[in-house]
């Protein structure tokens, strides 16, 4: 780059919001005064993996820590069971705290794929509510079993072709199987109290949908 460029970093407050980044503030350089080809860094390889967002969320989260004291039965002794999908957030729907409820997740909420985990909340720890929760626009009504067997096989070369994916389309229909299924088990426990929920991703909203006591 031809002669000598300085500019004292006072002068550029009148140039440049005070939110842009050092990395806009060198492209918006590049731009208005021509310096030609400058090597920037590359702002992809400084961005964090989402562990590593973890991993300093956690440091804060270690600092105002103060929940060691909570036993490992649940408050509420209450399990729930309900699907992985990122839009849902058990406590913030449920009005729950740390240490208030069992939570199982799963593609679908789907209850048979999740009695070990049932049994042991019930036998170990005397949990005696199940709540069951799927939702409005699920993943797992978009697909068949045939769609993920087929991708399964064109991109891993394995034929999964046994495997069940528990797939449904009516969701209401689907909260009363699974209820239904637990009602039926003798692997849960007689007097257990049984609520299956919908709950609505545009609105918030749990409806209950079947209640149960086996």
């Amino acid at each position: 780059m031809p002669g000598t460029l300085r500019i004292k970093l006072q002068t550029l407050h009148h140039m440049f919001e005070p939110a842009e980044s050092a990395y806009t503030v060198l492209l918006l350089l590049q731009k208005r005064i021509n310096l030609g080809n400058i090597c920037l860094p590359d702002p992809e390889a400084h961005k964090m993996t989402a562990s590593q967002a973890f991993e300093e969320a956690n440091v804060g989260y270690v600092a105002q820590y103060n929940l060691g004291h909570l036993p490992i039965q649940p408050s509420r002794m209450v399990v729930i069971v309900t699907c992985m999908d990122a839009r849902l957030d058990p406590a913030r729907i449920l009005g729950l705290a740390e240490g208030d409820a069992i939570v199982i997740r799963n593609a679908g909420g789907r209850v048979a794929e999740e009695m070990r985990s049932l049994i042991m909340t019930q036998q170990l720890l005397g949990v005696r509510e199940i709540v069951v929760i799927h939702h409005t626009d699920c993943g797992v009504t978009k697909f068949t079993n045939d769609v993920v067997h087929s991708r399964v096989h064109e991109a891993l070369h394995q034929d999964i072709s046994d495997m069940d994916f528990m797939t449904f389309s009516d969701i209401d229909a689907s909260i009363k199987d699974d209820v239904s299924f637990l009602r039926k088990s003798p692997l849960v426990s007689t007097g257990t109290l049984i609520n299956g929920y919908n709950y609505n991703v545009s609105t918030g909203q749990i409806s209950l949908v079947v209640s149960i006591t086996t």
